[in-house]
C-alpha cells in the first residue's frame, strides 16, 4: 500500500512553490515567501528552528524500519519534494528554489534511535527535544525520519 502524500508529510507548509526553470536548463520550483521567511529566520540565528516534528504512539507491534523504508520509497514518486535540496539564488537576488538533489540517498534520510530504558513519556520528549534542536543539513532534501524504541512495555513502541 503507497500511503497518502498527507499521511507522510512532516511540515507540508514549508513545501509549497511555483515553476521557473533554471538558465542551464534544470528545472527549479521557486521556494514560497513563507517558507523563504523560514529559512532566513534559522539562517540569521543558528539557535532557531522552523522545523516540524509529529510523533506516533503505536499500541502492538511498531511498523519496523524496513516497512517505513519501502512506504516511503513507493511514495518518492508521488512527492518529488523529498527529493529536492534547497538551491540559493546568487547574492539573495530572489527567493531560494528547490532542485533535484543528484546524490540523494534515501538511507541518510531514515534514522533509527533507542529510547533508554524504561522508555518513558519523558525521556521520548527529551529524546524529541535534542532531535529537534539539530539543524537539518541544508546540503540534502529538508526532513528526516526517525523511529525510536522501545517504550514502558514491549508492546508499545514510538515511530
Amino acid at each position: 500500500m503507497v500511503p497518502r502524500s498527507e499521511d507522510i508529510l512532516l511540515c507540508p507548509s514549508r513545501f509549497g512553490a511555483a515553476n521557473l526553470s533554471a538558465a542551464e536548463g534544470v528545472a527549479m520550483d521557486r521556494m514560497s515567501p513563507l517558507n523563504a521567511a523560514f529559512l532566513e529566520a534559522e539562517d540569521e540565528d543558528l539557535r532557531t528552528s522552523m522545523a516540524c516534528a509529529a510523533i506516533g504512539i503505536f499500541e502492538g507491534a511498531a511498523p519496523t524500519q524496513n516497512v517505513i523504508f519501502d512506504l516511503i520509497r513507493q511514495a518518492l514518486p508521488l512527492i518529488p519534494r523529498y527529493r529536492q535540496k534547497v538551491r540559493r539564488v546568487p547574492y539573495d537576488l530572489g527567493r531560494p528554489a528547490w532542485v533535484n538533489d543528484p546524490h540523494f540517498l534515501l538511507d541518510y534520510h531514515l534514522r533509527r534511535t533507542a529510547l533508554p530504558r524504561p522508555g518513558t513519556m519523558a525521556q521520548l520528549r527529551s529524546l524529541v527535544s535534542r532531535l529537534m534542536a539539530q539543524r537539518l543539513d541544508r546540503e540534502r532534501p529538508l526532513w528526516v525520519v526517525h523511529t525510536a524504541s522501545p517504550r514502558t512495555s514491549a508492546s508499545r513502541r514510538a515511530g
